[in-house]
């Protein structure tokens, strides 16, 4: 059924909650990706691990989720497969 949903998607954002025991992405991302394997026309897809430790996430943030999304979409180019949002940085 994911796999009929995203078929003919451009592009994808899989948000994650959790980490995996990888650092190919989180679970959910391994399975929508898995879901697609088979689609003659895979969507560009990127994994966003957000919300851990109980962070917030706000609007703004939704919104650059959004527009990498447009900007993937229009230039054919995921960027980083896999990132995270809304973590503090390291100093």
């Amino acid at each position: 059924e994911l796999a009929a949903v995203l078929a003919g998607k451009k592009a994808v954002a899989v948000m994650d909650k959790s980490e995996a025991f990888s650092d190919n992405g989180g679970p959910v991302f391994a399975d929508a990706c898995a879901a697609c394997y088979s689609l003659p026309n895979r969507p560009m897809m990127v994994n966003i691990v957000y919300g851990l430790g109980g962070r917030d996430v706000r609007v703004e943030d939704m919104a650059r989720v959004y527009d990498r999304l447009f900007h993937m979409a229009s230039t054919g180019e995921p960027g980083a497969r896999y990132t995270h949002m809304g973590q503090r940085e390291v100093q």
